[in-house]
């Protein structure tokens, strides 16, 4: 019996994108797992000093500045966060994690510059910012201090 060399070769075509099928989709529900980045925001200049950020730190930091990296939820209500503090007087920036989630009874903004609460725990401390809409800026609340 003789084997046809195009019958080879449809085979191992199929076997190849089957493989690079299973291997993309692996790659996508990882990536959904950790959650795809969502934004890139900077602290404002005339925000508070976030409370996670010890201020013995932050003064020999000075002058530094705050990153945050907002990674979107996917298969939760929660989000991931990670912080940079990046220093001219550190070779290295600083990094925290922690998450976050939407303020109860936030309303998505409608406008340039409406702002939205959300909530981030950071190395453990819970604090409110707000995002403002179609900026890359963020701030802790002063409207939800305390809460």
């Amino acid at each position: 019996m003789r084997i046809r060399p195009h019958i080879l070769r449809d085979a191992c075509i199929h076997r190849c994108g089957v493989a690079l099928c299973v291997t993309f989709s692996l790659f996508l529900l990882l990536g959904c797992y950790e959650g795809f980045v969502s934004g890139k925001f900077v602290l404002a200049d005339d925000s508070a000093r976030p409370s996670w950020l010890d201020a013995k730190i932050a003064q020999d930091l000075e002058p530094f500045e705050v990153k945050y990296t907002v990674y979107e939820p996917t298969f939760t209500k929660t989000g991931k966060v990670t912080v940079q503090i990046v220093s001219t007087s550190s070779a290295e920036p600083l990094i925290y994690h922690g998450t976050w989630h939407w303020a109860k009874n936030a309303v998505p903004p409608l406008k340039e510059g409406d702002s939205r609460l959300v909530v981030m725990d950071i190395d453990g401390t819970r604090e409110v910012y707000e995002f403002y809409h179609l900026k890359d800026i963020i701030r802790v609340s002063a409207k939800a201090r305390g809460q």
